[in-house]
């Protein structure tokens, strides 16, 4: 849907050929090449050039840079956050990229922790602390879940992960940013849907936010 809105048939056709593309990746019909001197893997595929940036170097600073060209004048403004997004297919990816953006925003950061522990364990509590000791926990990154430490600064991008109030539509999925960080409470302001501008105060302890690379995995 976002691939959809060109500025003129050219380039709109450039993004529906692009869009069809990312389908056949996605649905698997994009066959592995069965000629050529090279060997292909299961899952290898071959990117189009018309689809690469052959005159830049591949790497995180660049591929950031020119999603976010003049990112410490503009990353306060929500508009220019929420009009950008670098997709990634690991949460590992997400961690990496969010970690050199909130490097980049001046200030320092506040660091949320959140809290771990495994239930429904049939030992003893004793057994429990030996089996899955909160260190083993606190490691584990799955999808739907964020990182056990998140390290916020104001300006940072942010999007909520549960449904709290849909009636004023603090609802999974929504883009935020962060307006400011205390001890105990994260200030968020909306930066997309019909609840723009709105500012939401999040307990520490609700640890319902992940940042965007600048955020999508």
């Amino acid at each position: 849907m976002r691939l959809r809105q060109g500025n003129n048939d050219e380039e709109i056709s450039a993004l529906k050929n692009f869009v069809d593309w990312v389908l056949q990746i996605g649905n698997g019909s994009i066959k592995i090449p069965t000629y050529g001197l090279c060997d292909y893997l299961e899952d290898d595929i071959i990117i189009p050039p018309q689809f690469c940036d052959s005159e830049m170097s591949n790497d995180v600073e660049n591929m950031i840079s020119w999603t976010y060209p003049e990112f410490l004048q503009n990353y306060k403004f929500p508009q220019y956050i929420n009009e950008r997004a670098i997709l990634t297919p690991t949460n590992q990816i997400v961690g990496h990229l969010n970690s050199v953006v909130v490097d980049t925003i001046p200030g320092d950061h506040v660091s949320y922790f959140s809290v771990d522990q495994a239930e429904d364990f049939g030992g003893t509590a004793t057994d429990l602390s030996f089996a899955f000791p909160p260190e083993y926990l606190n490691s584990i990154t799955i999808p739907g879940l964020p990182p056990h430490e998140l390290k916020l600064k104001e300006g940072v991008a942010v999007m909520l992960m549960r449904n709290l109030n849909q009636t004023l539509g603090h609802c999974n999925g929504t883009r935020m940013m962060v307006t400011k960080c205390f001890k105990q409470f994260v200030e968020c302001e909306v930066i997309c849907g019909a609840f723009v501008g709105t500012n939401i105060l999040f307990h520490e302890w609700n640890y319902v936010l992940q940042k965007l690379s600048f955020l999508s995995s």
